[in-house]
């Protein structure tokens, strides 16, 4: 992810920022590198919960190519949808080891972590051998944009943005100086906030 703050600016000279930017992180990096080299690093013994090779093998028995093909082609919500429901088919066909306390390799958590890791690199493989994201779209692709403002009479300023299945409506109020926000924190009083934010995400 890129983020940047500007006003209009030319596409080189912000491309020309990017640059710079990742001039500063590469020294950065450089720099911590030379840190991590002066120490003595034991490794350790990580133990993992991850489901075996043996259980991600029967896994790709129950999600097999054609449950691959129907997820693909659709957005986030019914690609989850089906991720959910063919989790659950895992989760039936699997129940009677799940509940045979002597296989502790079978649990509904491992079954669950396995169902991910399948499909993932399902996903993973299809993006890097056929160039087609998730939603069959190309590497170069982008999703379409829709922006629109002035929405809402009753506020002095409003913004829809949508893009793919995000959506965002941005309202802004203005407020007299007296309509300041007064904060108090340990080391100082009435500390006056001119613009506040307000974000919720459902």
């Amino acid at each position: 992810m890129i983020e940047c703050d500007a006003k209009e600016i030319p596409a080189d000279k912000l491309k020309d920022a990017f640059l710079l930017g990742q001039r500063e992180i590469d020294e950065s990096c450089k720099q911590q590198q030379l840190f991590l080299d002066k120490l003595t690093i034991q490794p350790k013994e990580i133990t993992t919960n991850k489901p075996s090779q043996a259980l991600i093998d029967e896994l790709k028995t129950i999600i097999t190519q054609d449950k691959f093909d129907t997820m693909t082609g659709h957005t986030k919500t019914p690609f989850n949808e089906l991720f959910n429901q063919y989790q659950q088919e895992a989760l039936e066909q699997l129940s009677a080891k799940i509940g045979d306390g002597e296989q502790g390799e079978y649990t509904r958590t491992k079954v669950k972590m396995g169902v991910f890791n399948v499909v993932k690199d399902y996903i993973r493989i299809r993006t890097i051998q056929d160039n087609i994201r998730l939603d069959d779209r190309s590497m170069e692709d982008i999703r379409p944009l829709y922006c629109e403002v002035g929405l809402l009479p009753r506020v002095h300023g409003t913004g829809l943005f949508r893009r793919g299945d995000t959506q965002v409506l941005s309202t802004v109020t203005l407020g007299a100086m007296r309509d300041a926000e007064v904060q108090q924190n340990m080391e100082e009083e009435d500390i006056k906030k001119y613009y506040i934010h307000h974000y919720n995400f459902p």
